[in-house]
Protein backbone atom coordinates (compact mmCIF):
# COMPACT_ATOMS: atom_id res chain seq x y z
CA UNK A 1 0.00 0.00 0.00
CA UNK A 2 2.98 2.31 0.90
CA UNK A 3 4.59 1.43 -2.46
CA UNK A 4 0.92 2.40 -4.21
CA UNK A 5 1.23 5.77 -2.36
CA UNK A 6 4.91 6.64 -3.06
CA UNK A 7 4.12 5.85 -6.89
CA UNK A 8 0.97 8.38 -7.05
CA UNK A 9 2.42 10.62 -4.89
CA UNK A 10 5.33 11.21 -7.67
CA UNK A 11 3.11 11.00 -10.58
CA UNK A 12 1.16 13.97 -9.26
CA UNK A 13 4.37 15.27 -8.93
CA UNK A 14 5.03 15.61 -12.16
CA UNK A 15 1.72 16.39 -13.61
CA UNK A 16 2.08 19.03 -11.70
CA UNK A 17 5.64 20.40 -12.67
CA UNK A 18 4.22 20.10 -16.19
CA UNK A 19 1.43 22.12 -15.47
CA UNK A 20 3.57 25.24 -14.69
CA UNK A 21 3.35 28.06 -16.91
CA UNK A 22 7.22 29.01 -17.20
CA UNK A 23 7.88 32.86 -16.15
CA UNK A 24 7.79 35.35 -18.47
CA UNK A 25 11.34 36.25 -20.23
CA UNK A 26 11.95 39.96 -19.57
CA UNK A 27 13.48 39.86 -23.38
CA UNK A 28 9.91 39.45 -24.54
CA UNK A 29 7.86 42.56 -25.17
CA UNK A 30 3.92 42.93 -24.64
CA UNK A 31 3.62 43.19 -28.71
CA UNK A 32 4.85 39.94 -29.62
CA UNK A 33 2.59 38.66 -26.93
CA UNK A 34 -0.43 39.86 -28.16
CA UNK A 35 -3.01 37.39 -29.33
CA UNK A 36 -4.78 38.65 -32.43
CA UNK A 37 -8.36 39.84 -32.53
CA UNK A 38 -10.23 37.96 -34.41
CA UNK A 39 -13.52 39.54 -35.73
CA UNK A 40 -17.19 38.22 -34.86
CA UNK A 41 -18.47 39.60 -38.27
CA UNK A 42 -18.05 36.31 -39.78
CA UNK A 43 -20.09 34.35 -37.19
CA UNK A 44 -22.89 36.51 -37.00
CA UNK A 45 -23.48 36.85 -41.04
CA UNK A 46 -23.68 33.04 -40.38
CA UNK A 47 -26.62 33.65 -37.95
CA UNK A 48 -28.40 35.60 -39.75
CA UNK A 49 -28.18 33.63 -43.18
CA UNK A 50 -29.33 30.39 -40.65
CA UNK A 51 -32.69 32.35 -39.94
CA UNK A 52 -33.13 33.45 -43.21
CA UNK A 53 -33.01 29.59 -44.46
CA UNK A 54 -35.01 28.59 -41.80
CA UNK A 55 -37.68 31.27 -42.42
CA UNK A 56 -37.46 30.52 -46.47
CA UNK A 57 -37.76 26.59 -46.08
CA UNK A 58 -39.76 25.94 -42.36
CA UNK A 59 -41.42 28.86 -41.50
CA UNK A 60 -43.22 30.60 -45.05
CA UNK A 61 -44.41 27.22 -46.41
CA UNK A 62 -45.79 26.33 -43.35
CA UNK A 63 -47.95 29.86 -43.07
CA UNK A 64 -48.90 29.66 -47.05
CA UNK A 65 -50.28 26.14 -45.79
CA UNK A 66 -52.22 27.56 -42.97
CA UNK A 67 -53.59 30.74 -45.36
CA UNK A 68 -54.96 28.32 -47.84
CA UNK A 69 -56.40 25.30 -45.12
CA UNK A 70 -58.44 28.44 -43.56
CA UNK A 71 -59.35 29.61 -46.93
CA UNK A 72 -60.81 26.14 -48.12
CA UNK A 73 -62.39 26.11 -44.26
CA UNK A 74 -64.63 29.19 -45.21
CA UNK A 75 -65.35 28.34 -48.59
CA UNK A 76 -66.79 25.51 -47.58
CA UNK A 77 -70.87 25.26 -48.71
CA UNK A 78 -73.46 22.27 -48.92
CA UNK A 79 -73.04 20.03 -52.01
CA UNK A 80 -69.46 20.29 -51.80
CA UNK A 81 -67.89 17.19 -52.32
CA UNK A 82 -64.84 16.39 -49.91
CA UNK A 83 -62.60 13.91 -48.32
CA UNK A 84 -61.54 14.16 -45.13
CA UNK A 85 -58.10 12.89 -43.27
CA UNK A 86 -59.44 10.02 -41.70
CA UNK A 87 -59.82 8.62 -45.42
CA UNK A 88 -64.00 9.31 -45.80
CA UNK A 89 -65.56 10.76 -48.91
CA UNK A 90 -68.87 12.10 -48.92
CA UNK A 91 -70.86 15.16 -49.96
CA UNK A 92 -71.31 18.06 -47.58
CA UNK A 93 -75.17 18.55 -46.26
CA UNK A 94 -74.39 20.83 -43.72
CA UNK A 95 -71.99 23.30 -42.79
CA UNK A 96 -72.16 25.10 -39.10
CA UNK A 97 -69.17 27.32 -37.10
CA UNK A 98 -66.37 24.57 -36.40
CA UNK A 99 -68.87 21.19 -37.54
CA UNK A 100 -69.80 19.98 -40.73
CA UNK A 101 -72.42 17.13 -41.78
CA UNK A 102 -71.45 14.76 -44.04
CA UNK A 103 -73.22 12.32 -46.23
CA UNK A 104 -71.25 9.20 -46.98
CA UNK A 105 -73.93 7.23 -48.43
CA UNK A 106 -77.75 7.17 -49.26
CA UNK A 107 -79.22 8.99 -45.70
CA UNK A 108 -75.79 7.83 -43.55
CA UNK A 109 -74.42 11.05 -42.72
CA UNK A 110 -71.81 11.36 -39.90
CA UNK A 111 -71.22 15.21 -38.11
CA UNK A 112 -67.05 16.46 -38.15
CA UNK A 113 -65.28 18.88 -37.09
CA UNK A 114 -64.19 21.45 -39.95
CA UNK A 115 -60.53 20.55 -39.45
CA UNK A 116 -60.57 17.10 -40.85
CA UNK A 117 -61.56 18.30 -44.53
CA UNK A 118 -59.00 17.59 -46.29
CA UNK A 119 -59.83 18.28 -49.54
CA UNK A 120 -62.27 19.83 -51.93
CA UNK A 121 -63.00 17.53 -54.43
CA UNK A 122 -64.36 17.93 -58.57
CA UNK A 123 -68.18 17.53 -58.80
CA UNK A 124 -68.91 14.25 -60.01
CA UNK A 125 -65.94 12.31 -57.50
CA UNK A 126 -67.76 10.91 -54.89
CA UNK A 127 -70.47 8.98 -57.44
CA UNK A 128 -67.38 7.53 -59.32
CA UNK A 129 -66.29 5.83 -56.41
Amino acid sequence: MRRLFTGLTAAMASISAFAQIPAADSSTTAATTQVPQHSSLPTMVMIVVMIVVFWLFLIRPQMKRNKEQKSMMSSLSAGDEVSTIGGLYGKVSKVADSMVELEIAKDVKVKIQKQAVANILPKGTVKSL
